[in-house]
């Protein structure tokens, strides 16, 4: 992409303004008159990946080739990104070294040199609410032989003695998943810390305070038994809204205010099919290794489980991406209103209980995923929802490796796949 500098009230590229030709780049404010820019600078700047690796500091009306190299990653990294912290009020300025797609270091530029966060690599940088510098941690963490945080967590500095002394600052916990919780999204207005989560499943979303030296959760009284995620957040008062989505039920978009606690229904999407003759269910099953897997099965009211219902088996698993229920309009009218029943699979590798839940699936342990998926089948064989005769599985991309796998170790379960932009050589 090109990227060039916009006046957002005038509506017009800016003359003479900061302008960076096509290319794999990333760019970050420091001042009015300052940028962080990575990009293949043309010496052999692009990691193996295709991304940039060095990071200069560019002035307005400097050309490229005078740019001043700030940092320099490896050629064997992922990528390299500008982090700027408040550009603008907090003049706290970096890198973001991207080593592959989860891990990543920060470094930081001070007035000595540049400092390295004592972050753990699968940790991330997320904001500034109440003060407090916040940090997403998804890898377990002992920090200096004495404090403990769980994969999932989220934690936070005071904004101040961080930027004092980022080494010596000290976090505390803002939330602390259990073993069947997820955080699944988050977002800061001018006062608060948003945050949605997954607790077993069912999406949960509060408004985070910090004050008299601790973290107060309001829960948003937003609808039950459906997906809810945040979709906007204002940094110039405290206002937010949410999208909120089930398998029967159109999307609607909500509106919050964290300070007056005020919550408004905007805007209904129309309904596309006919969802009142199905019943959606939130079942289990255990896998080969004991674990036990969620699955949500969309059915028709009527069904007789005689095994003789067409069914459509979908997954993923993989990413730390989970599968949540959400309104699918062709789905509905062409799937869901023929009689048939739908059915989404919780699998390892997938975000659906955090970072534990996503590594049971990943690498030399991939196999659980594909184990998983073959266990829900099984399942609703065994309950008489279906028959292998009458079973069909869909998936795309890594879920195109999951069906690939299914259908190679147990073709005999299923009649029909459908495989979009598989991963089949993935390692």
């Amino acid at each position: 992409m090109s990227i060039r500098e916009f006046d957002s009230e005038a509506k017009s590229f800016i003359a003479g303004g900061f302008q960076l030709p096509e290319g794999k780049q990333s760019v970050s404010w420091i001042d009015r008159d300052t940028v962080l820019v990575a990009r293949d600078w043309g010496e052999g700047t692009t990691t193996e990946a295709g991304f940039p690796f060095v990071l200069k500091e560019l002035k307005r009306a400097q050309p490229l080739d005078q740019a001043r190299e700030v940092f320099r990653g490896q050629h064997t990294d992922f990528k390299t990104l500008p982090f700027v912290l408040g550009a603008g009020r907090m003049d706290v300025t970096g890198v973001v070294r991207q080593i592959n797609f989860f891990e990543r270091r920060y470094v930081l530029f001070g007035p000595a040199g540049p400092i390295e966060l004592d972050l753990p690599k699968k940790a991330l940088i997320v904001g500034i609410a109440s003060g407090r510098l916040l940090v997403k941690l998804d890898e377990d963490w002992i920090r200096c032989g004495d404090t403990s945080f769980k994969a999932g967590s989220m934690i936070s500095y005071d904004l101040a003695e961080w930027k004092q002394d980022p080494l010596r600052a000290k976090p505390s916990v803002v939330f602390q998943p259990n073993c069947r919780q997820a955080l699944s999204g988050f977002g800061t207005t001018r006062n608060f810390l948003v945050v949605t989560i997954l607790d077993n499943l069912q999406s949960k979303a509060f408004v985070y305070r910090y004050d008299q030296g601790a973290w107060h959760a309001t829960p948003v009284p937003l609808p039950k038994n459906a997906t809810v995620r945040l979709s906007a957040t204002s940094a110039q008062n405290d206002e937010m809204t949410f999208t909120v989505s089930n398998y029967l039920t159109p999307t609607s978009l909500w509106y919050f205010d964290a300070e007056s606690k005020r919550l408004e229904l905007l805007k209904t999407a129309p309904a596309t099919f006919d969802a009142s003759k199905h019943v959606v269910e939130q079942l289990e099953v255990t896998s080969r290794d004991g674990t036990r897997i969620p699955y949500s099965l969309v059915r028709p009211r009527s069904a007789r489980f005689d095994g003789s219902t067409p069914t459509l088996l979908d997954g993923y698993g993989g990413f730390q991406v989970p599968r949540l229920p959400s309104y699918e309009g062709p789905l509905g009218r062409l799937w869901l209103e023929q009689g048939n029943a739908y059915v989404v699979a919780n699998l390892r590798g997938g975000g659906e209980f955090g970072p534990p839940w996503h590594r049971a699936g990943q690498g030399a342990t991939k196999q659980k995923t594909w184990d998983d998926f073959i266990a829900v089948a099984d399942d609703l064989i065994r309950r008489k929802v279906t028959s292998p005769r009458r079973l069909g599985v869909i998936g795309a991309s890594q879920g195109g490796l999951l069906v690939g796998a299914a259908i190679t170790q147990r073709p005999e379960l299923f009649n029909a796949a459908i495989i979009g932009a598989p991963l089949l050589d993935m390692l």
